[in-house]
Formats: C-alpha cells, sequence, structure tokens
C-alpha cells in the first residue's frame, strides 16, 4: 500500500538545522527471523569478537543474545529484579539501555539500567560467564530518586555508553518536575543529577557509606563551580533518554524530547549547558536559566507547526558499516510517527562537520514485510548490520540504504504536507505485507 504525504494536508513540520541542505533517501528493512522476544527490544551493543552477534535488551529487562548465523537467539538475562521485584511485572516500570564493560571479553561485566516503579532510575551491573548473566552477581551502581515535585511520567533518561576512557556516560531526565519560574528547574540545578548528562567510573566507590550508590569521579569531569556535583558533565535535558558516545568518531550525539513544540539533537560536549527549561530547544522556555551557564543551542531541532503535530525524537546511533549511504552519518526515528509527514515513521540522518550539521537526509522507510510502527530504539552489530526495535516486538534489519540525487529544499524549509516540498521528491511511505503477532505495551519510554 502506498500512502502519499498529503495524506495530512493539516498538519507540517518545520526543520531547522545549523546549516546544510535536506535530502532524500530510501531504505529497505527486512524483518530478523528466530528471535524469542517477550516485550519489545529497546536496546543493543554489539558483541566483541562475535560480528554475527549482538546483545539485546528489553524493555521488561530481558537479554537475549541473537546469532544472525544461525538465526537463533539465546537468554542471557531472564529477568531484572530490583530488590526483589521483576521489573517486568511493575507498572511504570521498565529498562532502557545496556552497555557491555570495555573489558567484557575477559570479565563478563555488564550494565543496565533502567527505572522503577516508584520514579527511580537505577544503573545495575551483573558479571556473565559464557554469554549468561549470573543475577545472583548483581550490583547496584547508581541510584537516582525521582523529583519530589515531580508527576508520574517517563522523563528518565537512562541512555548509557562507555567512552574511550573505559568510563561510563549515563543520561537522566527532568522527573517531569515543575519548571515554571519559581517552582523549581532539576535540570538547571547544578546541585541535582535529573536533567543531565553524567560520568562516572563504575569501577570505584566515592560513596562506601551509600549502598545505593558506589561509583567513582573519573578525572576530567568539568568542574561546575561550589556545590556542584561530582559526576555532572552536561546539563540542561529534559528527556534524553536515547543516547551513545561514538568512540570512533568522537561524536556523542544524544536526542531530547520536547515539550510543546520542538525535538533536538546535541551534540554533548563537557561542561554545557542545553537549557531546558528555560529553552525549548532555542526557544524561549517558561523555567528560569542557571545564570552561571550560557545555553547552548542543539546541532539540529525540529519543530512541530501546528494542526495538532506531535513529534517524540528516537535517538539512534553514529553508524559505521557497508551501507554507504549511511556510513558516518547519526540516525535518529520518532517514536508517535511523525503523522505529518507520512503514515509511519521515517528515519532521519545528520552529517557533522566538526560541531555542526553539514547535511540533513530524511528516509523513507520500506518494510519488505511486516510493519514498522513505533520506532523505540537502533543498533548495530560488529559485521555492521544496521537495526530497528518496534514497540510491537518486531526487530528490523535496514537491508539496503539509498540516497536521492536531489537534494530536498534547504535546512529551514517548511515540510508540509500538501506544499509540494517533499511530494516533488516523490517520498511516501510503502508498506509489502503485514505483520503477525503483536506485542503491546501499556506504557513507553519516551
Amino acid at each position: 500500500m502506498r500512502v502519499e504525504l498529503a495524506r495530512a494536508a493539516a498538519v507540517a513540520l518545520a526543520l531547522v538545522a545549523t546549516g546544510g541542505g535536506a535530502r532524500a533517501g530510501t531504505l529497505d528493512l527486512a524483518p530478523v527471523a528466530g528471535l524469542d522476544v517477550e516485550s519489545f527490544v529497546i536496546d543493543a551493543v554489539a558483541l566483541p569478537g562475535a560480528p554475527d552477534k549482538i546483545v539485546m535488551l528489553e524493555y521488561s529487562g530481558r537479554v537475549v543474545v541473537v546469532d544472525r548465523a544461525l538465526g537463533t537467539s539465546a537468554v542471557m538475562l531472564d529477568a531484572l529484579v530490583v530488590e526483589g521485584q521483576d521489573l517486568a511485572g511493575v507498572a511504570n516500570a521498565g529498562a532502557f539501555s545496556i552497555a557491555l564493560a570495555p573489558d567484557f571479553a575477559s570479565s563478563g561485566r555488564f550494565y543496565v539500567s533502567a527505572n522503577t516503579g516508584d520514579r527511580r532510575n537505577v544503573l545495575v551491573e551483573f558479571a556473565s560467564t559464557g554469554l549468561a548473566a549470573d543475577p545472583a552477581s548483581q550490583r547496584r551502581v547508581l541510584t537516582l530518586a525521582g523529583h519530589p515535585d515531580g508527576e508520574l511520567g517517563l522523563h528518565y533518561g537512562g541512555a548509557i555508553s562507555f567512552d574511550e576512557a573505559g568510563m561510563l556516560f549515563m543520561t537522566t531526565g527532568d522527573s517531569n518536575a515543575p519548571h515554571e519560574a519559581g517552582l523549581g528547574n532539576p535540570a538547571q540545578d547544578l546541585g541535582s543529577r535529573l536533567g543531565k548528562v553524567l560520568r562516572i567510573d563504575p569501577g570505584g566507590d566515592a560513596y562506601p557509606g551509600d549502598a545505593d550508590n558506589n561509583y567513582a569521579i573519573p578525572a576530567g569531569n568539568p568542574d561546575f563551580g561550589p556545590g556542584a556535583d561530582p559526576a555532572l558533565w552536561a546539563i540542561g535535558l529534559r528527556n534524553p533518554f536515547k543516547g551513545k558516545h561514538d568512540p570512533l568518531s568522537g561524536l556523542f550525539p544524544v536526542a531530547d524530547v520536547g515539550e510543546d513544540s520542538r525535538e533536538e539533537v546535541n551534540l554533548v560536549a563537557p561542561g554545557a549547558n542545553f537549557g531546558w527549561s528555560a529553552f525549548e530547544g532555542s526557544a524561549p522556555g517558561a523555567g528560569a536559566l542557571n545564570p552561571d551557564l550560557a545555553p547552548v543551542d542543539p546541532a539540529f531541532e525540529l519543530v512541530w507547526a501546528g494542526g495538532g503535530a506531535r513529534a517524540s525524537i528516537t535517538g539512534g546511533l553514529v553508524y559505521h558499516g557497508p551501507l554507504a549511504a549511511l556510513d558516518g552519518r547519526y540516525l535518529f526515528g520518532d517514536y508517535l510517527g511523525w503523522g505529518a509527514i507520512g503514515d509511519g515513521p521515517p528515519v532521519w540522518s545528520l552529517d557533522f562537520d566538526g560541531g555542526a550539521v553539514a547535511a540533513s537526509t530524511l528516509w523513507e522507510t520500506t518494510e519488505l514485510s511486516g510493519d514498522l510502527a513505533r520506532t523505540m530504539g537502533f543498533g548495530q552489530d560488529g559485521a555492521g548490520r544496521l537495526y530497528l526495535f518496534d514497540q510491537d516486538g518486531d526487530v528490523f534489519e535496514v537491508a539496503s540504504a539509498a540516497a536521492a540525487a536531489a537534494p530536498l529544499p534547504a535546512a529551514g524549509a517548511m515540510l508540509a504536507a500538501g506544499a509540494g516540498l517533499l511530494g516533488a521528491a516523490g517520498l511516501r511511505r510503502r508498506r509489502r505485507g503485514r505483520a503477525g503477532r503483536r506485542r503491546p505495551c501499556s506504557s513507553a519510554p519516551p
């Protein structure tokens, strides 16, 4: 079935980037067979030394190792149990991200971030042998309480990854805290770990009297001044639930979900203030700005342009692999599907030149079979295969990627259904076939 962009004629979305032109392309998606998924995959990491295997984390906290050569999957961790509770059965709880220790090949250590039903972020470590985790080895690395005045919601952040020095980054959300002037703004509070990017050493312990926090502060963290939490690396974020440091390029793009009108991609640097909630993207917001830290504009932002448009950015990764049209580019999608520009979720990619966006590409997705409904994340294995994860439980591999020869209108143009801008490029969403069994979930991380 083909669905033209004009179907959403009343809704528009504007693209705002720091520079470069917008292009179009097509991605063919093939469903991955042989998976045993109970909830849905939300994150994945390549397995060192095993290019045909990838470690996938489900939202329930279950971890599986997928062998693409054999077409099989094996359970690495059956359940994520925190304080005696299996998070798979706890309302408003779930896992967000997984990272393997830099010495995983010898130590078997890996890390999982999650949120509990009472609005806490937790980061836990496991030891594994032969790709089987020992549940009894669980060690609490970090615990982060929700804002006391925050509303029950999904602003947890929770993306984890390691840098070249072996230090662990973790993003945190603002806990749905009130952010009007005078009511508090945890993302701008240097004494709070909410709404931040943290950088910690999970192998040390600077808090021996605190059973919930067992990590050290690495050398090289920025000095934010008296009273600042020493784990802070960057501040001023709302719900950065996806972001991975890329050791090959040195880039650290973090996608931040907007509130009223904007989705943004930030290039994280030490000491940066991305402005929330004094700013949403580059637009002034309702909260108060930390007076000592000037805000940094996003590297890229998308603006909802009225007509009931909604968006919720799902950040991805910097891809390196055999898909030449995507090699070296940062990829991201959208959880809500961006109905403003088609019938389902497209994918964006950004080319960075230093700290600026040199070009952006909007990729039309075509499922060779199945149906990509809501993009929950991206992953890549050691062989360079690229994956998209659907909230309905399916996992898709990008089978091919082809960029259009002609650029779209320059960045800053309105991507309006019916306006002819994307329609002139022939961009449409195509589907072939329908998915089988669906795996609904009552809540979603964004």
